[in-house]
């Protein structure tokens, strides 16, 4: 019922407050994949953008496509109209979609209430919320589907009476992470960590992942899924892996902007969702809890996201909201901040339990309401007149006109 209830006010938000959802940089680009090939066959466009954005929108793109048809054909260019319209719903639907599961995942590792906390102050509590609107023709809101798949099916494969159908689900997951950013295969890292650092399960894992039942399903999975990408890589540039981005790389591999990365005053992950310090506590708090077998793999994600967005040479990611990357890692993170809560609720007993809820709890509201204070700044365009006139007073401070 709470997510139906955010996602009915984030449908009113769309109808009242966004006029278009495709003609945002990156995402115009993505979506551009389905009138081209559905609607113009030309298979010969090529983005740097790999496909797999495009076909999560798919389904609702074609639902506009026959609509327009049958209402006004002369406009069923793939562009306005209901088209604008399926991809704001398709937003909201896979922001429904990964936090079902992503609650379904938490349940089983800690209790239902701090599973739906956690996913409340997920969903509340960072840009997420944003990018399954405004921003929904990005990639950001299907990898976090994808991600809380991912993991739902990580957690339920060992006891499943059908782990050879999970395999080959997890080898489809992994596939849509790299067709829709190439770098987020790596995720797979929370399932090949799993266990590591608790004491005699981590060697029986690798010896579930590894066998042959499940490692040649998940390979057939991802291949099945990612081959349609090759194909097209090989017809248009004449090979199977090219690199999309010859004209941009990681500038700052030696050194990495971490600390912009995190509280730049510009676009810091930890400024513009301050909630999600409380994640980076949780990690620790996870070896104490059930969570400790993805301690690793969940610590993994953080850091790698963090260091291939630091060192990129756009580290701040463009002219968006927030440094928008870290999006894809929300579902990876939700697993700390569950222990957070876990370990918050646990070491609080009598007279002292009613005085930290109430602590705790302001501070969600704080978090929760900056939250939507700069989204909605965002929105009026305060945020980036304010950031704007503090970069040309640091600039000018910096140049020899005063200390900053």
């Amino acid at each position: 019922m709470f997510l139906a209830a955010v996602a009915l006010g984030m449908l009113i938000y769309e109808i009242t407050c966004c006029n278009e959802f495709i003609a945002y940089i990156d995402g115009y680009y993505t979506y551009k994949y389905l009138p081209d090939f559905i609607i113009e066959q030309n298979f010969d466009y090529y983005v740097k953008f790999p496909v797999g954005t495009a076909i999560c929108e798919l389904p609702f793109f074609l639902a506009a496509h026959i609509i327009t048809l049958l209402v006004d054909p002369n406009n069923a260019t793939g562009f306005g109209g209901a088209y604008e319209s399926a991809i704001g719903i398709c937003g909201i639907f896979y922001f429904c979609l990964g936090f079902s599961f992503l609650y379904a995942t938490l349940k089983r590792i800690y209790d239902d209430r701090i599973a739906f906390i956690s996913c409340g102050c997920l969903m509340l509590g960072t840009p997420v919320i944003y990018y399954g609107t405004k921003y929904a023709a990005f990639s950001h809101i299907y990898t976090f589907a994808v991600s809380a798949i991912f993991l739902y099916l990580t957690e339920t494969i060992d006891k499943s009476r059908y782990p050879g159908a999970k395999s080959f689900l997890m080898g489809i997951c992994a596939g849509m992470l790299f067709l829709i950013r190439n770098v987020n295969v790596l995720f797979v890292m929370v399932y090949i960590l799993m266990y590591f650092g608790v004491k005699g399960e981590y060697r029986e894992h690798i010896k579930r992942m590894f066998s042959r039942e499940r490692l040649s399903l998940n390979i057939t999975g991802a291949l099945l899924t990612i081959a349609p990408q090759l194909l097209h890589w090989r017809r248009v540039l004449g090979s199977w892996l090219p690199n999309t981005y010859s004209d941009e790389s990681f500038t700052y591999a030696t050194s990495p902007k971490v600390f912009q990365v995190w509280f730049s005053d510009a676009k810091g992950y930890f400024i513009f969702a301050p909630i999600m310090i409380l994640s980076v506590l949780g990690f620790f708090c996870m070896y104490r809890t059930k969570g400790r077998r993805y301690l690793a793999g969940s610590l993994a994600v953080f850091l790698y996201e963090t260091y291939i967005t630091s060192a990129w040479w756009c580290w701040w990611m463009g002219g968006v909201y927030s440094i928008r990357s870290f999006i894809d890692i929300t579902a990876f993170m939700a697993i700390p901040m569950g222990a957070f809560f876990l370990r918050v609720r646990e070491s609080c007993h009598g007279k002292k339990k009613v005085a930290v809820s109430l602590v705790t709890a302001g501070v969600l509201a704080i978090c929760i309401y900056t939250n939507f204070a700069l989204l909605r700044g965002a929105e009026v365009g305060i945020i980036n007149e304010t950031l704007a006139s503090w970069w040309q007073l640091k600039q000018s401070m910096l140049l020899g006109q005063g200390t900053l």
